[in-house]
């Protein structure tokens, strides 16, 4: 990608696209929380503080993506566990 900068016209947007970009700003919130408290079990100082800032930024500048009438409360995505994980 070059350095301009994209611009979304949220407007124009059709609602398939506006709810496909929420489900990320979920998937993206449920990744910062679960990367800040890593980086809590880890310890002031972890370079997981980096990681769980980037997400937590990212889920922000995803946010300005979707049109203001979109629900974001919607389905949290389904958090399985795998034995010995």
């Amino acid at each position: 990608m070059d350095s301009e900068e994209v611009r979304v016209n949220k407007d124009a947007m059709d609602v398939d696209t506006a709810e496909t970009i929420a489900g990320v700003v979920r998937l993206l919130r449920r990744a910062s929380v679960l990367a800040w408290a890593a980086a809590e079990r880890a310890g002031a100082g972890s370079p997981r503080q980096l990681l769980a800032l980037g997400v937590d930024l990212d889920a922000d500048e995803a946010r300005h993506l979707v049109p203001a009438n979109t629900d974001l409360d919607g389905p949290m995505p389904v958090v399985t566990t795998r034995p010995g994980c």
